[in-house]
C-alpha cells in the first residue's frame, strides 16, 4: 500500500473517530470526511492490492454504519431540512459506499456494536 493512501485514509478517519455527537452539522462533516476517503480510495484503486482494496472498503463501510447509526439517533428539531436529508433520503438507500462495496463483490464488514 502507498503510504499517501494510508496518510489520506487515516486524515479522512480521523474526522469519522470524533465523539458521537448526534448534531447534525457534525453529521454531515464525518459524511463529507468518508466521501473524500472513499474517492481517495477509488483514485487510487490501480495501485493497491485486491487485499488492500477490499480492507480499505469494509473500514469505510464501519465507519459509514457507525454514522448512520448516529443519524437514527439523531435529534433533528432545531434543523428539519438536515432532518429531511437523512431520515427520508441517506437512511432509506445504500450509499456510494455501500454500492462500490457490490460492484467489487466485497464481502460487508461485520455490523459495529454500539
Amino acid at each position: 500500500m502507498r503510504p499517501i493512501f494510508v496518510l489520506l485514509l487515516l486524515t479522512g478517519l480521523a474526522a469519522c473517530q470524533s465523539e458521537s455527537d448526534p448534531c447534525p452539522v457534525l453529521l454531515e462533516k464525518r459524511e463529507l470526511a468518508l466521501k473524500n476517503s472513499l474517492d481517495s480510495l477509488l483514485f487510487h484503486r490501480d495501485e493497491m492490492q485486491d487485499d488492500s482494496f477490499r480492507l480499505g472498503m469494509q473500514v469505510l463501510r464501519k465507519w459509514e454504519l457507525i454514522l448512520l447509526y448516529d443519524a437514527r439517533h439523531c435529534n433533528f428539531e432545531q434543523d428539519p431540512t438536515r432532518g429531511y436529508y437523512w431520515q427520508l433520503g441517506r437512511l432509506k438507500y445504500p450509499g456510494k459506499i455501500q454500492k462500490t462495496m457490490e460492484k467489487y463483490n466485497i464481502p460487508p464488514p461485520p455490523v459495529p456494536a454500539k
